[in-house]
């Protein structure tokens, strides 16, 4: 294989299942030539190894076996380390890509140089959005939108805080200058962290609907899958605010975000959902016992930022006060 090309396209597998020769097959039939996947197997079963050694005859497909099961964001960061492309996308197991994605992709970024990362239209089964870009709310919680509604709606080119890496493509000197993915983060929020730092790099993130992917949601969740969502969502969103946060917004997010973390954290008790409440006591506890290592990460953020104060006009999006009070009292209410 040649040492450099135009996209790398890095799959994480992990019970990929039924989903693994969608997602591949897809990519092959991509109208640009200039490609690599990188299938990064982060700790499959014998069934999902045997799927993936079916496509080791193709020239254009990698496997990388991590021997372990790490998360995706250090198998994404593998993925990067061992392509060669010029842009990097980064696709979930669970979507399938439509033939011209990755053209419309680079065409972008080559209109556009301050844009270090797309987000494409992620779309459900049923043909309604299931993501057009995230931003935080005035807690510092992530809302989504355009979820649920139909294809017609979100179909304008626009700014957006976030992606979400089931559909995001990024180049990769914008990657390299952020950092990377933030291997402290096994499960969510780690999308939301890349992109933050990707905005004080000196780059902007874009939703870009003419980029369409199918993202079928691989499973609901078990009562196991969800205690660690409460621990890694309560560990994680606190510290990608600790330590991408400006000054002058902390002081008065942190402790309106710990007080939401907390009132949830109670509501799961009379529920019977002990385990959940532990969970995110135990998320919160965790930015206690590793503040020195946060501290030492911003520092390290602060000498590589550039002055990118566009950030701060985008990270809320443009949903008002009441509109957010409405969607976090939902998302409370039924979590």
């Amino acid at each position: 294989m040649k040492k450099k090309v135009l996209v790398s396209v890095i799959v994480p597998v992990y019970k990929g299942g039924k989903y693994i020769q969608g997602i591949l097959d897809s990519v092959l039939k991509s109208r640009i030539l200039d490609f690599e996947i990188l299938v990064v197997d982060d700790g499959t079963n014998k069934e999902d190894k045997k799927i993936l050694a079916s496509y080791e005859k193709e020239k254009r497909v990698r496997i990388i076996d991590l021997n372990g099961n790490y998360g995706p964001a250090r198998a994404r960061n593998v993925g990067v380390r061992k392509s060669f492309g010029k842009y990097i996308f980064f696709l979930d197991v669970d979507t399938k890509v439509k033939i011209d994605v990755f053209k419309i992709g680079v065409s972008f970024f080559e209109r556009n140089e301050s844009v270090g990362v797309i987000q494409a239209r992620l779309l459900r089964e049923d043909g309604k959005i299931d993501t057009a870009g995230h931003f935080l709310s005035f807690l510092g919680f992530p809302y989504e939108i355009g979820v649920g509604e139909e294809k017609s709606k979100h179909g304008e080119e626009r700014l957006i805080f976030g992606a979400r890496s089931a559909g995001m493509m990024i180049k990769r000197k914008a990657f390299l200058r952020a950092g990377g993915f933030d291997e402290d983060y096994l499960i969510y929020g780690e999308e939301t962290d890349l992109c933050w730092r990707v905005w004080l790099a000196g780059y902007e993130v874009f939703y870009v609907p003419s980029l369409e992917i199918w993202h079928f949601g691989k499973s609901s969740m078990g009562k196991e899958t969800r205690v660690r969502v409460a621990y890694e969502g309560a560990k994680n969103n606190l510290n990608y605010l600790l330590k991408n946060g400006s000054g002058k917004m902390l002081w008065w997010m942190i402790p309106g975000h710990v007080l939401g973390w907390l009132v949830l954290g109670f509501k799961f008790l009379p529920e019977g959902r002990w385990k959940m409440s532990w969970g995110v006591a135990r998320g919160l506890f965790w930015n206690c016992l590793n503040i020195f290592k946060t501290i030492k990460k911003r520092r390290m953020l602060k000498k590589q930022r550039k002055k990118n104060t566009e950030v701060e006009k985008y990270i809320f999006g443009d949903l008002g006060f009441w509109d957010l009070l409405v969607k976090g009292f939902s998302w409370f209410k039924h979590v």
